[in-house]
């Protein structure tokens, strides 16, 4: 176990390091958070053994693993201390901590892992947190191979052009911008000549730029947990974007009651299994609760998204983003607007006097 001067000794480490973790970079943040969830799911199958061990009816001595599970839960609960600081030493990671339901990890997630330059609206932060998938889904290597070889047929690399290029970028939903800079691990273009004067295009780097993720799998990972926290702080008063999900969710059960789903319904159908919970609600038309459930905490992920974005924008540039083009042309969209906003506002006052 872990003795009173090893406490005092991790406790006094852990101070000296939160003083300089406002300091931190990006690059840090993210390996720090990305550190946290490890640890945390470290600590959770530590502590199941434990629980296994402690019931099991063979007498097997788990001092040891009690010993790591505890230094395990002291560096989970130190590098929730940095990453606090670290939010702290940020206006946005204060307003996002400011939002019940969001921790100083969650929070260090977001604001290292985003920032508005070269993006004037929430959407792409949408489409980079993976929250577009209906829009652009990803692909994968298999179909986005059977794309490819469609356009170029029996082309050689030599005879593949930057038009060709273009077209396999455009089918597979990709901006050609996007993705003539992309650099390979060596850090060298990878559609540039070796002399980088002209495009040299191989159908295989072609697939393999393609078919990757268009978003950001870690961190469609954490909004999910964002979402699942929301669900969680629904009930509680002071709550935001928990009530959000709450009314999307009646929402959507509605719309399910009365069938609105029926295309989609018929169309997973055919894909699952007739076994399946699933499926019981496909063969009626009707989307099962599970999917209700999560197209609900999607949608107040989303909102949150928007805000967020909102905030950002406001924060780098000091004025509001761009109207989105709902609200600014169509005007048939009701904007939320966001909360505890008057952070921001008085943020941007106090530095400009």
């Amino acid at each position: 176990m872990i003795s009173d001067l090893d406490l005092k000794v991790l406790s006094k480490m852990t101070k000296d390091v939160r003083n300089g973790s406002k300091l931190l970079g990006q690059i840090e943040a993210r390996f720090l958070v990305d550190y946290y969830y490890q640890m945390q799911s470290d600590r959770i199958v530590t502590q199941n053994r434990i629980r296994a061990i402690s019931q099991s009816s063979i007498e097997e001595p788990h001092e040891a693993i009690s010993f790591i599970g505890n230094q395990i839960s002291t560096i989970e609960e130190n590098l929730k201390k940095v990453l606090d600081s670290y939010t702290d030493g940020n206006i946005v990671g204060k307003w996002c901590k400011s939002i019940v339901g969001i921790g100083p990890v969650i929070a260090a997630g977001l604001i290292s892992n985003l920032d508005v330059d070269n993006k004037p609206t929430a959407g792409h932060f949408w489409s980079y947190c993976g929250l577009n998938d209906n829009n652009r889904p990803w692909l994968g290597r298999e179909k986005t191979k059977k794309i490819i070889d469609e356009i170029l047929g029996d082309k050689k690399s030599k005879d593949i052009t930057y038009e060709d290029f273009c077209k396999c970028c455009v089918k597979t939903q990709w901006k050609p911008e996007n993705l003539i800079e992309a650099t390979g691990k060596d850090g060298k273009k990878i559609f540039y000549s070796k002399d980088g004067k002209e495009y040299s295009f191989k159908k295989e780097d072609i697939i393999a730029q393609c078919s990757k993720r268009p978003y950001n799998a870690k961190l469609k990972t954490l909004l999910w947990k964002l979402g699942q926290s929301f669900v969680k702080v629904s009930n509680n008063p002071n709550d935001f974007y928990g009530k959000i999900y709450q009314q999307r969710k009646a929402y959507e059960q509605e719309k399910n009651e009365r069938k609105e789903y029926k295309e989609q319904a018929e169309q997973k159908a055919k894909i699952v299994g007739k076994t399946t919970e699933a499926y019981k609600y496909y063969s009626q038309g009707m989307l099962p609760p599970a999917h209700i459930q999560a197209r609900a905490e999607r949608y107040a992920v989303r909102i949150f998204i928007s805000h967020l974005h909102k905030v950002m924008y406001m924060v780098e540039y000091g004025v509001e983003p761009p109207k989105p083009f709902a609200l600014a042309i169509l005007n048939h969209a009701h904007e939320i607007e966001v909360p505890n906003l008057d952070m921001i506002t008085e943020y941007l006052k106090n530095k400009g006097n």
